[in-house]
């Protein structure tokens, strides 16, 4: 039971049963919270319709307790909630107040929101030593600073009231700890509404993603066996197999942490808040057109991406990848920083391997002209100054 104004005690009703229909409700009682519907706005106040010929009045004194924007906002016709003040047994006047009704509708959806465990965003209105001020409608609500993100223990007290004091006028995201009415006690967490918030945006961004459509992202992470992306709020997992259309052995041959690419959605699962990535669905597979695009001779640039006993592998600008022996590494002269993973090179087309779907590649088949062709490309790419075309035509 809780105690409402005026000292009478009386059940905590719901939202949903205090706007049940009008016609249903008894006679007003002291003590009562009821809705109701304005049909009437005077100099002397409000006159408010309890149900089918029953009325009430709101005195000019009660309304003058609002802000005035609340104040403003009253119309003919709208519902209101308000509390029963006086009841005249001899005249069967009502005498309502609208001000606390209003008050008793911020409890109900404080109650609410505890029960739900839903965040509310509110502004910092004041603050002393142990914390802020926050209004919730027209109820004075309290955040102490042990539930401020931030506030360090180890803060002196006049770095304690600074930090408060600069929070004054900010906007915060809140979530109900405490809904004490008969004490008048409305406790908030900054820190729990902070975590509420995030998995709110994180529902509503999953509930964005689409299975099958591309979507842009960063990546935020790399492990062994894939690459994280987020895509605004939602981390989605691209796994080492769906990064490339060929075998990959980390993913940090193919992206980069901070990278922005478009990635593939290929699953959601909104319960457990997993998102499953492509990034080689984002194009297609290139291999089957290998034929109608290179020939053997062929000069081609790409990005060494590994190095092994067997050579160095490159990953081509259209998706392909192709492997330079060790043999033909040793014999072409380029100094070893050029050939480290990560750095760009021009070879020679040598071998379609479609058994293994990969390009044979050659740098000491390339000839001194062509390189520096290409180097001077680089260079003036680098510069952002006019250039030559990227690969030099093959003479065969």
């Amino acid at each position: 039971m809780d105690k409402l104004p005026g000292g009478t005690e009386h059940a905590s009703p719901s939202m949903a049963d205090l706007f049940r229909a009008p016609d249903d409700l008894a006679y007003p009682r002291l003590g009562d919270i009821r809705p109701g519907v304005i049909r009437e706005i005077t100099a002397q106040g409000l006159k408010v319709e309890l149900g089918t010929g029953l009325y009430g009045e709101v005195p000019e004194e009660d309304l003058s307790r609002l802000p005035d924007e609340d104040r403003t906002a009253l119309g003919i016709g709208q519902e209101v909630l308000v509390y029963v003040t006086d009841v005249d047994d001899s005249t069967g006047g009502v005498e309502l107040s609208l001000y606390l009704g209003e008050k008793e509708r911020d409890w109900l959806r404080a109650e609410e929101l505890l029960q739900q465990g839903q965040f509310w965003e509110g502004q910092v209105s004041a603050y002393n030593k142990g914390g802020l001020v926050v209004y919730f409608g027209h109820i004075r609500g309290f955040v102490p600073a042990s539930q401020i993100t931030g506030l360090r223990r180890n803060l002196s007290p006049e770095e304690k009231v600074a930090r408060l004091a600069a929070m004054v006028g900010s906007t915060l995201p809140l979530k109900v700890v405490e809904v004490d009415r008969r004490r008048r006690r409305l406790i908030f967490s900054e820190q729990q509404g902070r975590i509420a918030r995030r998995a709110w945006e994180q529902e509503q961004a999953l509930a964005r993603l689409q299975r099958g459509q591309v979507y842009r992202g960063r990546v935020r992470a790399l492990t062994e066996y894939g690459a994280f992306v987020d895509l605004d709020g939602v981390v989605g997992l691209i796994h080492r197999s769906e990064l490339a259309w060929f075998p990959v052995e980390h993913p940090c041959e193919i992206v980069q942490e901070g990278q922005e690419v478009d990635v593939y959605v290929l699953r959601v699962n909104r319960n457990r808040g997993r998102v499953s990535l492509s990034l080689k669905r984002t194009f297609p597979d290139p291999w089957p057109s290998v034929m109608e695009r290179y020939q053997l001779d062929q000069l081609v640039e790409g990005r060494i991406i590994r190095r092994t006993g067997a050579g160095a592998f490159v990953l081509l600008d259209d998706g392909l990848h192709g492997l330079i022996p060790a043999s033909d590494l040793q014999q072409a002269g380029w100094p070893e920083e050029d050939l480290a993973v990560g750095r760009r090179i021009l070879a020679r087309l040598v071998r379609i391997d479609g058994s293994r779907r990969r390009l044979g590649l050659s740098l000491r088949r390339v000839r001194p002209s062509e390189l520096a062709a290409w180097r001077r490309h680089q260079q003036a790419v680098a510069a952002g100054e006019p250039h030559e075309p990227a690969v030099p035509e093959s003479v065969s």
